[in-house]
């Protein structure tokens, strides 16, 4: 390989042409097939990886099939007040949101019963329901 080297000593710059040796054929037939081989390697990494991702993606879908309707269940306070114990919590429209409201168990109607979040159990010092969730 040639490159221009700037001589020392000169004003306005002078440059000669310096031969640098550069690697033999053995040198370069040895890099070359070090640096296939690290191809290689990542390529076949690169495909295990998929592979991999693949699996998990599958098998993360067979799972998100089993779980993706069921409700949660258990007991938790909700902000609704002047609920009894034995009243239903049903979503109502409440302006751009939404709210609940308690309906007592002798006057909920099937469609309200269908909709309910759940049941109170007890109430709160502060005077929320604390509701046990239906299970859907």
């Amino acid at each position: 390989m040639t490159e221009q080297q700037p001589l020392p000593d000169t004003n306005p710059p002078q440059y000669q042409d310096v031969l640098t040796p550069g690697d033999t054929d053995a040198e370069w037939a040895v890099k070359q097939a070090t640096y296939a081989a690290a191809l290689a390697a990542h390529a076949a990494a690169v495909q295990q990886d998929a592979e991999a991702l693949a699996t998990f993606e599958a098998a993360l879908e067979v799972a998100r099939q089993k779980v993706d309707r069921i409700a949660i269940a258990g007991r938790v306070p909700v902000n609704v007040l002047g609920a009894q114990p034995g009243d239903y919590i049903v979503p109502v429209q409440d302006g751009d949101g939404i709210a609940g409201a308690a309906v007592h168990a002798d006057d909920i109607t099937m469609a309200q019963y269908l909709r309910a979040v759940g049941r109170v159990i007890s109430i709160e010092s502060d005077g929320r329901a604390y509701v046990m969730v239906k299970a859907v």
